[in-house]
């Protein structure tokens, strides 16, 4: 095919998919806690375990205020996520994971579980001139930004208020300019330059009672797994 019809080809298939979006009928996946028939309409995981799971998190939130704390309360009771494979021999299963905090802000964040359908639902941050890649990560956009948003168009965990409650906790959780962010003390200096010599990750500075303030990584507390 000429570099033009490939061209006019996805533009096409672009102009569909903005229009099944329109009607809230697009979905690339849905997430956990959904379940997408073969007739297109979204639904309610049909598991009970894995809904009760779901609601769990958004639970657990409201008491504990933190995803990470969600998450930590899951692996101590060894709660894992239902996960519906999309691909594979295993496509549509039931697979059973181990909780992972990005996983419980995602799920947080999602409009889905208020019964929202959002599209686009967020948009890569700046990127770099020179690498091309983005520095800011996956920016998830407020509904005045999204092309299509639609209340009530699915089955809902939680409520639309909540929702916004949760991602608005979220945000003063974060530690940037704006954000309640955690209680700090003293000043460090290479905040956010200094980096780990092992998995090149930021290092964080540490102000001990009584000991040398110091630089460390956490990646393995963020992971939840053993430090190396």
């Amino acid at each position: 095919m000429s570099e033009f019809e490939l061209i006019t080809l996805r533009n096409r298939l672009q102009r569909g998919r903005e229009n099944k979006a329109q009607r809230g009928e697009w979905f690339a996946a849905v997430p956990i806690g959904y379940l997408k028939l073969p007739t297109g309409e979204v639904v309610l995981e049909p598991d009970e375990q894995a809904r009760a799971v779901v609601q769990l998190i958004f639970e657990k939130f409201e008491e504990l205020g933190t995803a990470r704390g969600v998450c930590r309360y899951l692996i101590r009771h060894n709660i894992r996520l239902g996960f519906r494979c999309h691909k594979g021999p295993k496509r549509g299963q039931l697979e059973w994971r181990r909780p992972q905090p990005a996983r419980i802000v995602w799920i947080l964040r999602h409009p889905i579980y208020a019964g929202v359908y959002g599209y686009p639902l967020h948009q890569e941050g700046r990127k770099h001139p020179g690498t091309g890649r983005s520095e800011n990560g996956i920016l998830w956009l407020p509904p005045e930004q999204m092309r299509a948003f639609l209340p009530d168009r699915l089955p809902a965990y939680i409520s639309w208020e909540q929702s916004q409650a949760n991602r608005q906790r979220l945000q003063q959780n974060r530690s940037q300019l704006g954000s309640r962010g955690t209680p700090r003390r003293g000043e460090a200096l290479l905040a956010g330059l200094a980096t780990c010599g092992n998995c090149n990750g930021s290092l964080r500075p540490v102000y001990p009672e009584r000991k040398t303030p110091h630089y460390t990584c956490d990646r393995h507390l963020r992971e939840l797994r053993e430090q190396t």
